[in-house]
């Protein structure tokens, strides 16, 4: 039982990937407009699946942008205690606070940013687990289908 329904998950998987690289979505098979001999996934699953994909781009396309924010801020964070450490040998107290403020400000942002990777991480997270059983789910329907069921599509 689990190798067949491992078998049609995989089957899942690979009719979905197929179906992103066609044109007109996967609405034909993949021999230049015959009918395909290998099962697709259902209408409401491939709707939920192409969801599902650019939900997860788009979570990638921000948490690349965080860490890259990050990656600034943690600089920015740098220079200005590097500042206030330099003002401090020549014994400008002004530049001194300024440098410290900014920094402090840095920090804050900094702190923000890692909150808000580590939330697009885990929401990145339960969107992969929510593709997986949504692909687990159609493998399980095809490997069992209901006599009643119309079949695939």
């Amino acid at each position: 039982m689990f190798h067949t329904l491992h078998q049609a998950f995989q089957d899942a998987v690979r009719n979905f990937r197929e179906a992103l690289e066609e044109p007109d979505g996967g609405a034909q098979g993949t021999s230049g407009g015959k009918a395909s001999s290998s099962p697709r996934v259902s209408g409401a699953t491939q709707s939920a699946l192409m969801r599902l994909q650019t939900t997860l781009g788009s979570l990638e396309d921000q948490l690349r942008l965080a860490r890259e924010a990050m990656s600034q801020e943690r600089q920015a964070l740098t220079d200005c205690e590097r500042r206030s450490v330099l003002a401090g040998r020549v014994g400008d107290t002004e530049t001194v606070e300024v440098a410290r403020r900014f920094a402090e400000r840095h920090r804050t942002y900094l702190s923000l940013l890692a909150e808000k990777e580590d939330l697009l991480r885990r929401e990145l997270l339960y969107h992969r687990q929510g593709l997986e059983a949504l692909l687990l789910s159609d493998a399980r329907r095809r490997a069992h289908p209901r006599p009643d069921s119309p079949g695939p599509g």
